[in-house]
């Protein structure tokens, strides 16, 4: 089986590329940031390409690597950048996962889209299936039309509703922010309200494969069989750097017209995919690979 992860230089593209290498896995990534040149490889062949527009280079990259599975890892992710610049959220979040849609279903391939926990933005707890979303975020209502948009395309896509955590290439993740911090003994703030059921990266990869591997259709949720909070995710990573707990501090977060809205619980109800997780390390020990993936990264 054919899989192209488009956005494999983000930060769960890097992850699942690294756990499945092969002549069937192709990556396509561009080559520096606002740059038109984008790279597509595979174990026995790489090629350039150059393209003014995305949709004229993700057309080519298709073409040429023929898959059967397409893997969309393109998103952007920070609430501040959303909110900052609202008409390019929505073409990397919707319009990117629409073009995608629209060529695999001209050349046959199933994609795979990853979405978010995000989507429910209304109060509430453990979202299920059940729960329709009503984002409230630009961010989380770029990723629910890029939802919608790759399933009008083709009801027999895939969407991923989820969230992970991990040592981050880019430093960016969660996970950075606490450990950055903490292991130069400085001060951070974990937020006791926001809950979250997130899953560790490379657990999140194994999943993948085997819903990919089963040819899933329509939409799933995956997150962790352990709900906690941000404050509970950080106060992990000080445990085990073995540092003073008064190091984290403990709040709640407040939503003001100053700050991206943020919805506090978005944990996610996964029990309808069950059987499709074949992976879950929990809190501890995800929180301990990551920390061994920082330290052998040498982390700065």
């Amino acid at each position: 089986m054919r899989i192209l992860v488009v956005g494999s230089s983000g930060f769960l593209g890097q992850y699942f590329c690294e756990q499945f290498q092969g002549d069937q896995l192709f990556q396509l990534q561009r080559l520096a940031p606002e740059s038109n040149q984008y790279a597509l490889t595979s174990s026995v062949t790489s090629a350039i390409i150059h393209e003014s527009k995305i949709q004229e280079v993700l057309l080519k990259a298709i073409k040429l690597a023929e898959p059967h599975v397409i893997l969309n890892c393109i998103a952007i992710t920070s609430s501040e950048k959303c909110e900052g610049n609202p008409e390019e959220a929505y073409f990397v979040n919707a319009e990117i996962p629409l073009i995608l849609a629209r060529f695999a279903k001209t050349f046959g391939a199933k994609l795979v889209q990853i979405s978010t926990d995000a989507v429910f933005g209304q109060n509430g707890s453990k979202f299920s299936l059940h729960n329709l979303p009503s984002p409230k975020s630009v961010y989380g209502k770029s990723k629910l039309r890029g939802e919608v948009n790759v399933m009008r395309e083709n009801n027999t896509n895939l969407i991923v509703r989820t969230n992970f955590y991990g040592c981050s290439a880019r430093r960016t993740a969660l996970f950075d922010y606490f450990y950055g911090r903490l292991k130069h003994g400085s001060q951070v703030v974990g937020f006791t309200n926001q809950i979250f059921s997130p899953l560790y990266v490379e657990d999140l990869v194994l999943n993948l494969m085997s819903v990919i591997s089963e040819n899933v259709q329509g939409i799933i949720h995956m997150g962790g069989r352990q709900i906690f909070s941000k404050y509970d995710f950080g106060l992990e990573i000080l445990k085990q750097l073995n540092l003073d707990s008064a190091l984290i501090i403990p709040s709640e977060y407040q939503n003001s017209s100053e700050r991206p809205y943020r919805n506090l619980d978005i944990s996610l109800n996964s029990e309808s995919s069950k059987k499709y997780i074949k992976s879950d390390s929990g809190l501890q020990f995800g929180i301990s690979k990551a920390i061994r993936r920082a330290r052998d990264s040498r982390y700065d």
